[in-house]
């Protein structure tokens, strides 16, 4: 739809004799105005369409995910940092023979398994 909406203001511009950078700043409104009038589509449903975030994990959705693999001691390894999966005796069916290593926007690193969110340290 953008696309199509440059090329066409493009020649718009062009049939108008327009052709230094200061000039299409006015006669753009007017063409954007004429552009929704013409392909503007009224809403399939009517109200917000926004859903809510109730138990809804930002932190989680934003952050950047790295699968490694997991050793039999179990350990893996991340940015040059060997970690071991500790805190209660994980089975090795229980994290998985891949884990996901999650960078949070805030900077923390959460690791997750098979059987959701896992305790590390380093090793």
């Amino acid at each position: 739809m953008n696309r199509t909406l440059q090329d066409r203001f493009v020649n718009a511009m062009r049939a108008a004799g327009i052709n230094t950078i200061e000039a299409p700043n006015a006669p753009a409104l007017d063409y954007i105005e004429k552009h929704a009038r013409l392909f503007a589509k009224p809403p399939k449903y009517e109200g917000d369409g926004h859903r809510p975030l109730d138990n809804f994990d930002l932190d989680r959705t934003f952050s950047t995910r790295h699968v490694r693999a997991v050793t039999k001691n179990p350990t893996f390894s991340f940015e040059g940092e060997t970690y071991l999966i500790g805190g209660k005796v994980h089975k090795a069916d229980s994290i998985g023979p891949k884990i996901s290593v999650e960078i949070r926007p805030d900077g923390t690193m959460a690791v997750i398994g098979q059987s959701g969110s896992l305790n590390v340290r380093p090793a």
